[in-house]
């Protein structure tokens, strides 16, 4: 024998301006901050990221150079760690200075 299917109808959904049935429309404002966070979107990694790429290009660059101006190998490679360690100190600060909000 065959078994007849029973098709359900289903409940209509909700359309996304209309909040549920007993729940409160929440309308403060949130600051860009706030959404990032709720929305699980940080991007502290991906900054580091750049500044640490950028500060080992810096580094290759300052060795490079004092290592073709003559300068001794280790002393080359001394100059490049001094410009790395700068440079990313000093964009790392910059980045926090931007990134902070007033208080």
């Amino acid at each position: 024998m065959r078994q007849a299917r029973v098709l359900r109808r289903r409940a209509p959904l909700p359309s996304p301006a209309t909040p549920p049935a007993g729940h409160r429309l929440d309308v403060t404002r949130k600051s860009g901050r706030d959404l990032r966070e709720e929305s699980g979107m940080n991007t502290r990694g991906m900054w580091l990221a750049i500044i640490v790429v950028a500060g080992v290009v810096v580094a290759v660059v300052a060795g490079g150079l004092a290592w073709i101006g003559g300068v001794q190998t280790a002393l080359a490679i001394l100059t490049g760690g001094a410009a790395f360690s700068g440079f990313t100190l000093l964009a790392l600060t910059v980045a926090t200075f931007l990134t902070r909000t007033p208080s």
